[in-house]
């Protein structure tokens, strides 16, 4: 009986590769530390090994070239390096030697920028990004949803009413615009403030005070 079990286990086995694992797609994301290298491979000479670019790492994934308009390349460059391989799918590297290797093309390519997209690009590359969109301010109960969001991935409490508070006095009593990044600007500067000073890991009043202090520049800072 028993090796009959242990034979029908064998052959469920036997239907699944047990090369292959489930996992997530490849999201890259970079900023305006972007070079013009970092888009071809990158030879190690100690290892002697070659490094993948950024748009070989995110093949079957996302890559999110954030900040666009502020790399040390222009964006004509910048966009000029991609626009045969937005258009056939593939890429073409080249090694330290001079030969090159045709490779796919296929990670979903997002630019994001607040500056003028037709500052950044002529119409003939903007056509061939098929999906524009724009993403204008967070409402105030879109801002604490962020919020509250960011408070939990980091795994820290927010006292009810706080919020509201701090909203009322660094947002709407300054003419702050929320912005959907300051959540996350905040949070971590208060987190940092948090274990500096060795507190309670939770939020207060103060600790958020000063957070926005450290983090924005105030609008009146410059007229004395």
């Amino acid at each position: 009986m028993e090796e009959e079990v242990e034979s029908v286990l064998v052959q469920a086995e036997e239907k699944f590769d047990r090369r292959w694992v489930s996992c997530r797609r490849p999201f890259i994301t970079t900023g305006g530390e972007l070079t013009m290298e970092m888009l071809d491979l990158m030879y190690i000479e100690n290892a002697r090994i070659y490094d993948a670019p950024y748009q070989l790492k995110a093949n079957n994934g996302m890559y999110l070239i954030d900040d666009f308009g502020r790399q040390q390349i222009t964006p004509a460059e910048l966009l000029n390096r991609w626009i045969y391989q937005l258009d056939r799918g593939r890429d073409y590297l080249m090694f330290n030697t001079g030969s090159k290797i045709e490779v796919p093309f296929e990670c979903f390519l997002i630019f994001s920028s607040n500056l003028n997209p037709h500052d950044l690009g002529d119409e003939a590359f903007l056509r061939r990004l098929e999906y524009k969109m724009y993403m204008g301010n967070p409402n105030e109960d879109e801002f604490a949803s962020i919020f509250h969001g960011y408070c939990r991935k980091l795994k820290i409490e927010c006292p009810v009413g706080l919020l509201a508070e701090v909203i009322r006095k660094h947002c709407r009593e300054a003419g702050k615009n929320f912005r959907r990044c300051h959540p996350r600007d905040v949070l971590d500067v208060a987190v940092d403030l948090i274990r500096f000073e060795k507190r309670p890991y939770v939020l207060s009043r103060d600790v958020l005070d000063r957070a926005f202090e450290l983090k924005f520049i105030p609008l009146n800072a410059m007229e004395d």
